[in-house]
């Protein structure tokens, strides 16, 4: 071991160093710390037995000195102050020079300082170097140091201490730390040093080993246990009792006694680790931490909760602790079984025979809600009756399950209404925390007086009071009597003599309402007092009748009628006044009265007469009623006026009688309507009447010799007028003459054929008067001359080319011939149609002089075809040179039109990229002829329809010229008529300057040009072109882009063509070429790549067989070996399934002609992995490291699945790690027994969490041979001699190896684990050793300075070994 090695303290372990003055000073009160050892706070559980290897030379210097040095320091937090292993330094006599202690003390300042350097996270505690000091007896310095030790926990007890930090929890049982002065450490916990008395005590402690020492012998010293002689010396560590620090455990109640020899010198460390006792902590039912009020917590330090008390008696143990008090509203569940828990007593005892530790875990006691209940009282506000009540049950804290609204709705239907809800308006509707009293909510009610408004309907019983309203309750029996209206009326009657009715009755009601309040509960109905606007009857004034006169003027008023009083009646009566009346009969013509009649009677009674006789008599006296005023009044009784006579007046007029001229004329005297009796007679001057006239014309006809050549013409104009006869005066009146027809019409003389009338025309005579004498005219005929016309007529329009005028005598035979005219029409161009005057069968003048004979020679304009195979005409030459009447071609036949129109079209093909196969052009030519036909008399020039010749394939050499045909002329049906005939004579003639027929040229033997030249197709078949195209015109049909191997274009097909013949002038051909170049382009590839773009294979895509724009789904080329496509990637046109590509894109043409990248990753292999932790426990002697027994070994196995790349054999994936059979445990081992020896630990704790990158574990069980106990010697006082140094033979014991300790398992997570560093092997349990029953703190101290002395001795041997 190093001289420089340091100790360290946990936070959760309290080691005491075999250095038996650290040990003293600690049960003394004070605990010492070597000067070179550190601070840290560590969270392992365990800590190594080791064996001082080398302790530090260190040079004794006096007790004045050591007291300057820096004060040990002692290290805490606020849960556990712990010290690990100190080991003491080796005091060395002070016999060297002063030179020698300098250095000694210079050497140990420079490591003090070099540890202090070197600890980074540690407080460094310092190093206090023990002097010499005279020898005392050591009876004396023991009772000082006891006497100190009191004096010390007296101050302790005595003096408070003024902690810095509130969270600072040191033991006060462990006296002589300064703890008003403590700092905290950065790293955790606080640094606190050890106060001036414990220092004292501690260098007393020093001086009196050091005095007992100088007593022994030299090297006898030691003696054997029990025994007086210094053969064998030996020394016994005596027990050391445990100290209890409140709130933590112990692992070990004691340390044992132990006899050391000379021969087996060496430093011993025991550990007593410390951990923090559990708790008693309330949860719920879920586990979850509760609160002391009563909430959830998520962590234990907020929980309720007691610490375990400690046992007072036993640092390993803990006492019986009381379960902390449940929270208000909670309590323990009864009847849960818990270990250590005595529900009668509520405390816990977690003392566990065999399980150590259970004292440091939790126990968890289950507390429920108390159960609780809530009462909701429904209560009348009248007389505060309670009505009912409802009970909810439940538990502490928790919402009560309850509505009000049910039972409020069901109370309001039978009349209540609510006046306050206690239970819906409550802040908390929870169930408190206090069990012991039930919680009470009320609900206030109250009988519903509902008001029944007299302006409204009255209400019905057992019907609803709000039908709107689901909760509303019914109208109560007692409504169907409630009386909240009355009404009292007066009437006051107007009536005649008779008692019949004058005027309408005058009513007048005053009006009364209440208010009737209703108890909807119990029915009782209460009435407000009657109210009224009104409570008199106003007087009435009684209506004028005129005609009568009433008894009573005025009704007078009536005031203070009341409620309930009778209805009355009031009476006037109405008396008759005398009345006249006058009927007066007048002539309308001058309002003249012709007479008068007078009738007296009374007010309001019929008037006694009638009109009927009177007018009567003067209707037959001629005249006529025009109104009957009296008959025809509304009223015919007298008024009610008597100051002035009624009149009524009967309107009569003169009757004026119409005389119809087409009617017989009247006889004087007669009656005017002999079917009625009140009729007039016709008057005297009728027989007079003068009403009927007529006026006539005569038209004689004949010859010049006089006699009759036409029957005569008459006509007769007839007139006529009204007369109008006053039947009373005998006056008559004319109105004007009228006539249908006042003119004789103009009348055109008769034709006689061959004769001429002297009058054309008898003129018309208008204006013919009734009064006018009759007329008379003749007519005389005469013979006519006669002429005839011969007219050339064109057929085309109709338009006469020439005529011949022959003049004669009727029936006279007309002189004329028409062959020279029709030869001179032959050489001007036209040709015969018919003649008329030839072929007429009478050639005689006839005898109608006034339109001339004509007769008609119709010719046609001559037009001639001339046809695809005819050369161009020449103007002005003779059109058939063998005829001498032949007429000669137009001067502008030269501007003929073609009769030949050829098209040709290709489709050729072209690429810019290499490795393209271009296909050979597609090429087709097609060919319409036509005649034109000239018209030799106006040179006009008439094209006809085309015809379709051919359309054929032409190869690629082939050059493009028209195929030719057979000369002859193309009839195109162009002329109307049935045939083509010379001019001057009918029969067919040849023409010497072609073949072509002159005589029928029109209709059955002109030949199609389909006849003339069939269309082939060398090459292949058109589909889409009909055989004959129906018009003249031709499609090229589509052309299909032909499928190129490798490639693509953007035109799938040529779109089809109409082509339609051009013309063109003074040529017999017109040609015209159609070109479409389509450009190749390459396809792209299927590249599979790796993540880096490296192309690992590709292929191109392949053609669409259909369609030249387009590929077709292309199979992925072979993947490469060790590669797979890579999951999840999104790439268009990519069928994962079917393992294709698809690269044509609708909106992206050229999409087929870029590459599609399909990326590759490492193929994955699964292989199986395995690990084996080991574990092998060695068996050894402690001191001498021999083997006493077997290794003991055992292993877990694991295996795992890894995915490999197989090509680079990388791991891609692995899972997870998996134990065989599960087993992840290396089982707890008792050591084996072996005789004579004690085995530390007598059995090696399991090891559970085993995984996969857990260590190897190896653990060394130390043996140690039993000790043999010795009595007590007796003190003796040594003699005060100073001890010659003696170097000690330097002895180097075995190293021990320690083996690593298996951390605590951790469940790994999924990812790559980083190595673990193995933790610092646990300690091996030391052996038990009996106990000495040394309890107070007196003998420890004896004990601790009995150690100390040993320590020193063996220190002192050794330097005198060293010096020999």
């Amino acid at each position: 071991m190093n001289f420089d090695r340091k100790q360290r303290f946990s936070i959760r372990k309290y080691s005491i160093g075999v250095a038996s003055v650290l040990i003293g000073s600690v049960l003394a009160g004070t605990t010492i710390a070597s000067a070179d050892t550190e601070v840290k706070i560590d969270d392992a559980s365990k800590a190594p037995v080791t064996s001082t290897q080398e302790a530090p030379k260190v040079s004794a210097v006096s007790a004045q000195e050591a007291s300057t040095q820096e004060a040990p320091t002692y290290s805490a937090n606020a849960a556990l102050v712990s010290t690990e292993k100190a080991e003491a330094p080796k005091v060395e006599a002070k016999t060297e020079t002063p030179a020698k202690e300098q250095a000694s003390q210079a050497e140990v300042k420079e490591n003090a300082k070099d540890s202090k350097n070197e600890a980074k996270t540690e407080e460094t505690v310092s190093e206090v170097k023990a002097p010499e000091t005279e020898v005392k007896s050591e009876e004396s310095e023991v009772k000082e140091a006891e006497k100190k030790a009191d004096s010390t926990d007296k101050k302790s007890e005595d003096k408070p201490v003024d902690l810095k930090k509130e969270q600072l929890d040191v033991d006060k049982k462990v006296p002589g730390l300064d703890l008003k002065n403590a700092t905290e450490n950065p790293d955790g916990g606080f640094n606190i040093a050890f106060s001036k008395e414990a220092q004292e005590q501690y260098r007393a402690s020093l001086e009196a080993y050091i005095a007992r020492r100088r007593n022994y012998n030299r090297r006898s010293s030691f003696r054997e246990a029990g025994a007086g002689t210094s053969e064998n010396p030996d020394y016994e560590f005596k027990k050391v009792m445990t100290p209890i620090l409140p709130g933590f455990y112990a692992d070990k109640a004691s340390i044992e006694a132990l006899v050391v020899d000379p021969d087996h010198l060496e430093d011993f460390n025991f550990a007593v680790w410390y951990k923090k006792l559990g708790s008693v902590v309330l949860v719920d039912e879920q586990g979850n931490y509760i609160t002391p009020t009563g909430e959830i917590a998520t962590n234990q330090a907020d929980a309720a909760h007691k610490q375990y008390e400690n046992d007072p008696s036993d640092p390993t143990r803990a006492w019986f602790t009381k379960v902390p008090t449940a929270p208000t509203g909670w309590e323990v569940k009864p009847g849960q079984n818990v270990y250590g828990y005595d529900a009668a007593r509520q405390t816990v005892n977690p003392n566990q025979k065999d399980d150590l530790d259970a004292i440091g875990r939790d126990t968890k006691i289950v507390i429920v809600k108390q159960a609780q209940k809530a009462i909701i009282k429904y209560v009348n506000e009248n007389g505060n009756v309670e009505l009912s009540r409802d009970e909810v049950v439940g538990k502490s804290g928790e919402a009560i399950d309850y509505s009000t609204n049910e039972k409020v709705s069901s109370y309001r239907r039978r009349g209540f209404e609510l006046v306050s809800d206690g239970f819906y308006d409550a802040a908390n509707k929870n169930f408190d925390f206090d069990a012991s009293v039930d919680q009470e909510f009320t609900v206030v009610l109250r009988e519903r007086i509902e008001p029944i408004d007299p302006d409204k309907p009255t209400p019905t019983p057992d019907q609803p009071v709000d039908p709107k309203d689901p909760d509303t309750p019914k109208w109560p029996d007692p409504v169907k009597d409630v009386v909240n209206k009355d009404d009292v009326t007066r009437t006051v009657k107007y009536v005649y003599e008779d008692g019949s009715k004058a005027k309408e009755d005058v009513s007048e009601t005053l009006r009364f309402k209440r208010f009737a309040y209703v108890n909807l509960v119990t029915g009782h109905i209460d009435y407000r007092p009657w109210t009224t606007t009104d409570d008199t009857f106003d007087a009435v004034t009684s209506p004028v009748i005129k005609g009568y006169t009433a008894d009573k003027l005025v009704v007078p008023a009536v005031s203070g009628v009341q409620a309930g009083a009778a209805d009355t009646v009031e009476v006037v009566t109405y008396v008759k006044d005398a009345q006249k009346a006058i009927i007066k009969y007048v002539n309308e013509k001058g309002n003249v009265e012709l007479s008068r009649d007078a009738v007296a009677g009374k007010s309001g009674e019929a008037i006694d007469y009638s009109t009927v006789a009177k007018i009567s008599s003067y209707k037959r006296q001629g005249y006529e009623l025009v109104n009957d005023g009296f008959t025809n009044s509304v009223n015919k009784n007298f008024d009610f006026d008597a100051s002035v006579d009624q009149e009524f007046v009967v309107t009569l007029r003169e009757r004026i009688e119409p005389i119809d001229p087409d009617k017989p004329t009247p006889t004087p005297d007669k009656p005017v309507d002999p079917n009625d009796p009140d009729t007039p007679k016709w008057p005297d001057p009728v027989k007079d009447i003068v009403n009927k006239e007529t006026v006539t014309r005569t038209i004689h006809y004949v010859y010049e010799d006089g006699s009759k050549a036409k029957d005569d013409v008459t006509e007769t104009l007839y007139f006529k007028r009204f007369a109008y006869v006053n039947l009373v005066t005998g006056h008559v009146e004319y109105r004007q003459w009228t006539s249908n027809d006042r003119t004789f019409d103009s009348v055109l003389t008769p034709t006689i054929k061959g004769y001429t009338a002297d009058k054309n025309m008898i003129p018309a005579v208008t204006g013919v008067e009734p009064t006018a004498p009759d007329i008379e005219e003749t007519v005389t005929y005469v013979k006519d001359a006669q002429k005839a016309i011969i007219k050339y007529v064109n057929e085309k329009g109709n338009v006469e080319v020439a005529r011949d005028t022959v003049n004669g005598k009727s029936g006279e035979a007309i002189a004329y011939t028409t062959t020279n005219k029709i030869n001179e029409l032959h050489r001007k161009g036209y040709e015969l149609v018919s003649d008329g005057f030839t072929s007429a069968s009478n050639k005689n003048f006839d005898f109608d002089a006034s339109v001339d004979q004509e007769f008609t020679v119709v010719v046609r304009e001559r037009v001639v075809p001339v046809g695809p195979e005819d050369p161009n005409p020449t103007p002005d030459t003779p059109y058939d040179p063998t005829d001498p009447n032949t007429p000669n071609w137009p001067k502008n036949v030269d501007k003929i039109l073609n009769r030949r129109a050829t098209a040709t079209r290709t489709v050729s093909y072209f690429t810019k990229e290499e490795g393209i196969i271009v296909p050979k052009p597609v090429r087709e030519r097609v060919v319409f002829e036509r005649i034109v036909l000239v018209n030799l008399v106006t040179g006009e020039m008439t094209p006809q329809a085309w015809k379709f010749v051919s359309a054929t394939p032409i190869s690629d050499n082939e050059p493009n010229t028209p195929r030719t045909r057979s000369r002859r002329s193309l009839a195109d049906a162009p002329v109307s008529h049935t045939e083509v005939a010379s001019l001057a004579r009918a029969t067919a003639r040849t023409r010497s300057r072609r073949s072509l027929a002159d005589a029928s040229v029109s209709h059955t033997e002109v030949a199609s040009l389909e006849s003339v030249a069939p269309r082939t197709r060398s090459r292949r078949a058109l589909a889409d072109a009909p055989e004959v195209p129906s018009s003249g015109s031709y499609t090229f049909i589509k052309v299909p882009t032909p499928v190129t191997p490798g490639a693509y274009t953007k035109v799938k097909e040529v779109d089809a063509i109409l082509y339609i013949p051009e013309d063109g002038y003074g040529s017999v051909e017109v040609d015209k070429n159609f070109a479409k170049k389509i450009q190749l382009f390459k396809l792209g590839n299927i590249q599979l790549v790796d993540q880096n773009g490296n192309v690992l294979a590709e292929t191109i895509y392949k053609n669409n067989e259909t369609d030249a724009t387009k590929a077709a789904p292309t199979a992925l080329p072979a993947i490469p070996a060790g590669y797979k496509i890579k999951e999840g990637q999104t790439v268009y046109g990519y069928d994962a399934t079917a393992g294709t590509v698809d690269p044509n894109n609708p909106t992206d043409p050229d999409a087929i002609g870029r590459n599609t990248t399909i990326l590759l990753e490492l193929q994955a292999v699964p292989r199986q992995e395995t690990k084996v932790v080991n574990e092998t426990i060695h068996y050894k002697d402690a001191i001498t490291g021999e083997t006493l027994a077997p290794d003991h070994t055992d292993q877990v196995t694991f295996r795992r699945v890894v995915m490999v790349n197989p090509a680079t054999n990388e791991v891609l994936s692995a899972t997870s790690w998996v134990a065989d059979n599960g087993d992840t445990t290396f089982d707890a081992v008792t050591s084996p027994v072996i005789e004579g020896y004690e085995a530390s630990p007598l059995v090696v704790d399991a090891i559970t969490g085993l995984t996969a990158e857990s260590k190897d574990f190896v653990t060394t069980v130390l043996y140690r041979k039993k000790a043999v106990p010795t009595p007590q010697p007796d003190p003796v006082k040594p003699d005060p001699v100073k001890p010659d140094p003696v170097k000690p033979d330097p002895v180097k014991p075995d190293p021990v190896k320690p083996e690593p300790v298996k951390p605590n398992p951790v469940k790994p997570e999924p990812v790559k684990p980083e190595p673990t560093k193995p933790a610092t092997p646990d300690a091996p349990k030391a052996p038990a050793l009996p106990e000495t029953g040394m309890t107070d703190a007196s003998s420890a101290t004896l004990l601790g300075a009995a150690l100390g002395l040993v320590g020193l001795a063996g220190l002192a041997k050794r330097k005198r070994d060293e010096n020999e």
